[in-house]
Formats: C-alpha cells, structure tokens, sequence
C-alpha cells in the first residue's frame, strides 16, 4: 500500500490547509471496516485538496482499537478518543443533574420508551441498550440497571456535543444509529446539519457495502423507511422506472441462491443446513392432520432483543409476540405456525420465543398453534410454500413471501413500508381484527403486488448492496499491499460514495453503475 499512500500524497497538496476532519465510530474495531473507511477517505482527499484528519472513536478494551486505528495511522494523522476518558467533573457533575431530572420523569418502561432528551427520542435506544445488554425481550420494570443505562445515555449525549465541539468534522461515518453508544453521535452531528454516512459492511469476502447519507434530523424524523437497510423514495422512484426482464432475472436467480442458504447476504447462510420439505412431509412434522383445510398462517418472529430500527405497532418484540399470542388463541380457523428467528441459534439469546409461549400459554398451547424453535431442521422456504400467508412485524421473510405470491402482514414500519404489497396499519386494534378475521381474506396478492415485491426486493438485496470491486480483498490486510492507485480510482462503489460524501447530498449509497 506504499505505493497507494505515495500516489495519493503526490495529489494532495502539502500546504492543504487546515486539516479536513472526520470523525468515525470505532466501536466496532473491525478491520475490514478500517480499511474500507481508509479507502474511502483516500478519495475524499484526493478529490477536496485537503488533508484528511481522523478523529477516531474508541471503547474498552483498547487492544483492539490500538490494531483497527493503524490502519488508519498509515494514511492519516489519527487523534483517538475515548468517551470515558473525555469528560472532566464539571461534565460529570452536569451528567448526573441531567439524569437525575430524567429519571424523576419515569416510572414505568412506558415512561421510558417515551422519553425524550434534547429533541431526541431516547427512550427506545434506552429501552433497547438495557435488552440488549441481558439479551431479553422487554423491560418489565424501572430498576437500578434500567437507570444506569439511562444515565450512561446522558454522559453520552454529553460527551458526544463535546467531541462533535471540538472538531467539527466534515462528517461522521457510524455503522448504527441504535443504542445509547451510537445514538448520541448520529443524532448530534444531524442536530448541527453535519452529514452522517450510516453504513453497512456484509461479509467482507463478498465485497458488498451500503449505507445511506443523512444530512439532517428531517431525514429520520418521521421517515416511515428510515433505517440505513432500508431505501429512501429517490431509490424506489428510479426502481420503478428502471426495472425490468433483466432486473426480474436477477432476482430470479437471488431467489434461487437465497433459498438454497448460499447468499451470505443478511444471514442467508442461516437456511444452508435445514431440510426443504413438501406439503405431507410438512403436515407430518408439524403434527397436522392429512388435509386439514383450515388456512396456515406463519408467524415469523424476529430476534427480540434486536433493535429494528424502525417505529412499530409495539414498543418491542416481546410485547409483539404475547399480544399476537393472545389474540390468534380466539381464532381455531386457522392453523398458526410461530417460528424463532434462527438468530436465536446462532447470536444466542436468555429470553427466546419459547419462553414467551410458555408465559402466555404455560404447558397448554392451543391445538390450533404450532412453535417452531430457532434451531428447527425445516427450512424456512417450505414453509413459505406451505403457508397461506406470512405475519411478521418487518422481516425480510417479507419480501421472499410476497415475491412468491403470499400475503404478507406487518405489525410496524420496515423497509418495504409504503411499496404496496404488504397489509400495513395504523393502530393495534387494526391489526387484532386483521388476524381474528383473516380466514374470511381472499388468499393470494395481485400481479401488481407481486411485482413490486421483486422491485423492493431488488433495491433491498442488490441495488443497495453494491460491490466494490477494492474491497472483494476482504478483512486481510495483507491482500492490499499491491493496491495501486488506478485500481482505485477505477473501483465505481468507492467513487460513487466517496462523491455523495464530498458533495453532501443525503440519500441512499449506491454505486455508480446502478
């Protein structure tokens, strides 16, 4: 890479002027997500005049971050920050004054998902960190640990105004917007108007980055398809006018390698050991009696202790799953088959599914239903085939189900909100009757539905999925040693993002041949 940092300096002035500041989260301390920031940065340079300044975010333990930030040493002058080591006691004072006026405000988790702080809903990435932290799916009750992550969200939106003060970076480059660690920077840098590059990283063998732009708090606040995964109207409107037979083939051909567990794209890989099984194979796994007429609803729970993202009917999965429980135990007409994310199996969880059944139903689960654990050998694509239709609050199973013709149900906003081929609605009360009378609904979707499945589809898994050809190199930094300076400037995913960022336009991160 010698020859690359040569190159690159030979372009940049020396007397750039005054340093071009980036901050970038480093919590994560990947080394694939380094070098792929470094690349990037690489061309931000080149094209500003300007000598890039990383100001890198860390956490402990510092190992880690000591091996992630040399990546960018080798490029940059590279300033790392601790947010722990960063405040002062007055800092600390004004933390605990803050939160303790917060705390007063609530007393029950509805208190808190609802709170509030500084114009920011912090409340859900309070209520999500402390899941997250016990891998549960809900927060039962107000209790000490509650009130520790909520004051550790305060110290954080403290330290992130110091920081973003200090520096004023150009832009922030993060890879998540959820939780009271990302949360703070994401939304201090939109309350100044400083873009921000969510970004998404995949598999680094596969070479497939993403992400969107977001230049202000208009850009999330009430925005249905919000979420970096997820994209924005500009995407969709060129989708529509863009798709057609060979778009359809391409999706085709996904389909194909998704359903067969070897896309290694949004944890496609999950399905590669499972049995594809036909409908009597089904019926008898299930315990069914051969022809039973009655309609097969698949409920496709998700991972509870995930933060989606998203706004949802429910302030979280759990609550999601008991309140769907209760309501489908009224309704014998349909067969109800509730099946775990295979998350469960494989990023592990203390509160799972099961144990939600068990809590609404004890050892008495209704002849009616079906659970499915985490770690079941039916491939989820059966049961698509099986089933008349697919509830789900914003999975991708959303898509694969549509895109085979079924009805898909959603209880929250998710990234095909607003396409027109899922059943959304606006209050709970909706979605309860939905499902009490959704044996009396027609079976099937229109053409026109299916269509716009594949169009999202399409968008969602290869438009904002794009491929740099740079970093098929993956995670070893050792493969980048011959890197040389045309191979960069040629590669269109790293020159298409590095000019929106230059350019500051929000919007979805898209390489430059889509």
């Amino acid at each position: 890479m010698s020859a690359l940092k040569a190159g690159f300096a030979t372009a940049t002035p020396q007397n750039a002027g005054e340093p071009y500041f980036v901050l970038i989260e480093g919590f994560l301390a990947s080394r694939f997500i380094s070098m792929y920031y470094s690349l990037l940065l690489l061309l931000v340079q080149r094209n500003v005049g300007r000598r890039v300044a990383v100001i890198l975010l860390t956490a402990k333990p510092r190992a880690r971050y000591y091996a992630a930030s040399r990546i960018y040493g080798f490029f940059f002058p590279v300033t790392m920050v601790n947010p722990e080591e960063f405040l002062d006691e007055n800092d600390r004072a004004h933390v605990r004054s803050e939160a303790a006026a917060l705390k007063k405000t609530v007393s029950t988790p509805g208190d808190l998902f609802a709170l509030c702080y500084k114009g920011i809903h912090i409340g859900r990435d309070v209520s999500y960190a402390y899941i997250r932290n016990k891998l549960i799916g809900t927060v039962d009750a107000i209790n000490s640990e509650v009130m520790q992550v909520l004051e550790q969200a305060v110290q954080n939106y403290v330290i992130a105004d110091k920081v973003i003060n200090r520096w004023k970076p150009e832009f922030l480059l993060i890879t998540d917007n959820c939780y009271e660690l990302f949360a703070p920077y994401f939304y201090g840098c939109l309350l100044r108007k400083i873009p921000v590059g969510l970004t998404v990283c995949f598999a680094s063998g596969t070479g497939k980055v993403g992400g969107r732009l977001y230049t202000s708090l208009a850009d999330v606040q009430g925005v249905v398809r919000r979420y970096t995964f997820s994209f924005d109207e500009n995407t969709w409107a060129t989708l529509q006018q863009s798709y057609g037979p060979e778009s359809d083939a391409v999706v085709e051909k996904y389909l194909q390698m998704r359903f067969s567990g070897n896309d290694l794209t949004y944890n496609g890989y999950y399905h590669r050991d499972t049995n594809r099984l036909a409908g009597p194979q089904l019926e008898q796994a299930l315990g069914l009696a051969e022809g039973d007429g009655r309609k097969k609803i698949l409920i496709a729970a998700h991972l509870l202790w995930d933060d989606p993202g998203y706004e949802g009917l429910y302030p979280d999965y759990e609550i999601w799953i008991k309140d769907t429980l209760q309501i489908i135990r009224s309704n014998a007409n349909v067969i109800w088959i509730l099946k775990a994310h295979p998350s469960e199996k494989h990023m592990g969880a203390v509160k799972t599914v099961e144990h939600v059944v068990r809590d609404v139903f004890g050892d008495a689960v209704p002849e009616h239903i079906r659970f499915l654990p985490g770690d079941t050998h039916i491939n989820t694509y059966s049961l698509i085939d099986f089933v008349d239709a697919v509830v789900t609050v914003r999975g991708t199973i959303g898509y694969e189900a549509a895109c085979k013709g079924k009805p898909v149900v959603t209880a929250g906003h998710g990234p095909y909100s607003g396409l027109g081929f899922a059943t959304e609605f606006a209050t709970q009360d909706e979605y309860r009757h939905h499902l009490l009378h959704i044996h009396q609904l027609p079976s099937g979707i229109t053409s026109k539905q299916i269509r716009s499945a594949r169009m999202g589809l399409y968008g969602y898994f290869v438009l904002k999925t794009p491929v740099s050809p740079v970093l098929l190199r993956g995670e070893d930094v050792a493969a980048y040693a011959s890197l040389g300076l045309d191979e960069l400037l040629a590669d269109p995913t790293l020159n298409s993002f590095a000019h929106r960022l230059i350019s500051k336009t929000r919007g979805d991160f898209l390489s430059s041949t889509c």
